[in-house]
């Protein structure tokens, strides 16, 4: 394979592309607001879906550290995550929330820092179809602490990678 090749393959409208898209998103240094409720909940984006009829084959995320951002988040943390297309807005995980990884319990914290956390799609995300034609979706990374570990407004600071695979269907305006 000639060596540009790899990399022209990559490039080009989405849309027209056959093979499937592998992204490979490193996360360095996200911080998550973390709003505080009966427990906290927050959520950062790490990528938009491109426009247009989504294919989702499946995800992987790593989350090697999560690290509180202030002593309002107990040193011994502990909650879920999950990724979706939509951004959660309260203190629970559903819905688009946990369309493309199911909420995952977390490893409780250990000096403020929660560690080796993994999430991977399951069959109920497998070959769901998002449409996404509209544009208004992403990769969000949606985080809940358990009730009792926020005392009021904090924040997370996240280190890992997330692997994603797709295959674009079409969109409303090509015929």
């Amino acid at each position: 394979m000639a060596k540009g090749l790899t990399r022209s393959l990559g490039r080009g409208d989405a849309l027209e592309r056959i093979a499937p898209f592998n992204l490979n998103i490193p996360i360095r240094d996200l911080e998550v607001a973390i709003t505080e409720d009966t427990s906290g909940w927050g959520t950062a984006v790490l990528d938009a879906l491109p426009e247009g009829n989504v294919l989702f084959l499946g995800a992987v995320l790593y989350l090697d550290s999560m690290e509180r951002g202030d002593e309002n988040l107990a040193a011994t943390f502990d909650g879920d995550f999950s990724l979706g297309s939509t951004a959660t807005a309260n203190t629970t995980l559903s819905g688009d929330n946990v369309d493309l990884i199911a909420s995952t319990s977390t490893e409780t914290a250990v000096g403020g820092v929660s560690s080796e956390n993994r999430g991977a799609s399951g069959t109920t995300q497998v070959g769901k179809i998002i449409d996404n034609t509209g544009g208004d979706k992403a990769l969000n990374l949606n985080v809940l602490t358990d009730a009792g570990d926020t005392t009021d407004n904090s924040s997370l600071t996240v280190n890992g990678s997330l692997h994603v695979a797709y295959i674009m269907l079409g969109s409303d305006d090509i015929e």
